[in-house]
């Protein structure tokens, strides 16, 4: 599931037949795009200082935002570069998917805020992202060759959603939604949003009409899923999507609360391998600047079977092939 959507990995250990070979289907789906804005001066930024900190940038903010999509029940498809692809309604059918894409931008808005914190307390630069969303037909499925193939969609909807992100730079914003996502958006889904123009975007014919998502409010007495698979279960059958009912704030809390957890075990456990002690319980930064920066030496020869060696040593190795 860290290369593939879960529900595609499901499909193919139970069984199905078409999970693993060439297919598609045509279904309405909700595109979104995302990219750091100005990300080409920030690597060369960070490149000049310590390569390494564009990785640890880009993973923590990879991290958080995956979490976001995931808590409105989509799916990340690819990340490209600084650029990340999601999407609503496939693999899984994904009931009222135009305002769970909504919601996860606006969530995503409020966590890149929550990040940033993170950021100046390392001395990283801080990241504003832009997104476009769009809802339309696409053909999703299995798409490539017989022998190499990914899971994947294809069609005038993906194009368009990519263009919607680009025009964030035009009129200065940070998300913009078609008209066909935004005309199924509910007055109860407490979203606030303006009409920005009607434009046409280079390779289509049709005019498209786009919104500027703004914000997303919250109504009293809702109550949190309990967890995400909840959310990707689909709505109860006897109440409304759970999906829905999660605050902006609470997602972007919980992802960022669920990144941070997982820096930390894998910093543990790193410090444990290199040094056979207890896992620590200093924090991020201090365990990065107190990380020592060599592995203890062993007299062993170099050529002897790695299964000889000590377990810190082999874990040291598998990192540097790594």
């Amino acid at each position: 599931a860290c290369f593939v959507p879960e529900a595609v990995v499901h499909r193919i250990v139970h069984g199905e037949e078409r999970a693993a070979r060439l297919h598609v289907d045509q279904r309405e789906v909700t595109i979104m795009f995302s990219d750091i804005q100005d990300f080409t001066a920030i690597a060369e930024q960070l490149n000049q200082r310590d390569p390494r900190d564009l990785l640890l940038a880009l993973t923590r903010y990879f991290s958080v935002m995956t979490r976001v999509v995931a808590s409105y029940a989509g799916e990340v498809g690819e990340i490209l570069g600084d650029g990340m692809l999601s999407f609503w309604n496939t693999p899984s059918m994904c009931a009222r998917h135009q305002a769970k894409a909504c919601k996860a931008a606006v969530a995503q808005q409020i966590a890149l805020k929550l990040l940033n914190l993170d950021f100046e307390k390392l001395q990283l630069p801080t990241l504003k992202m832009r997104m476009g969303i769009h809802s339309g037909q696409v053909l999703t499925g299995n798409i490539g060759t017989f022998s190499k193939m990914k899971f994947g969609c294809i069609g005038d909807t993906i194009n368009l959603a990519a263009r919607l992100e680009g025009l964030c730079k035009a009129y200065g914003v940070s998300v913009i939604c078609s008209g066909a996502t935004h005309g199924a958006l509910l007055p109860s889904d407490g979203f606030r949003s303006r009409r920005l123009d009607v434009v046409q975007v280079k390779g289509r014919t049709q005019p498209t009409e786009i919104f500027e998502v703004v914000s997303c409010v919250q109504r009293s007495g809702r109550q949190s899923p309990r967890s995400t698979r909840s959310a990707r279960l689909g709505p109860p059958l006897d109440g409304p999507d759970p999906a829905l009912l999660l605050s902006v704030g609470e997602a972007a809390q919980e992802a960022l609360g669920k990144h941070t957890a997982d820096m930390d075990a894998a910093r543990d456990f790193v410090l444990a391998c290199r040094w056979g002690k207890e896992p620590s319980r200093m924090s991020l930064e201090e365990g990065m600047t107190d990380m020592p920066t060599q592995s203890p030496k062993n007299d062993q020869d170099d050529e002897e079977d790695d299964v000889t060696l000590p377990w810190w040593q082999r874990a040291r190795l598998y990192e540097e092939a790594l």
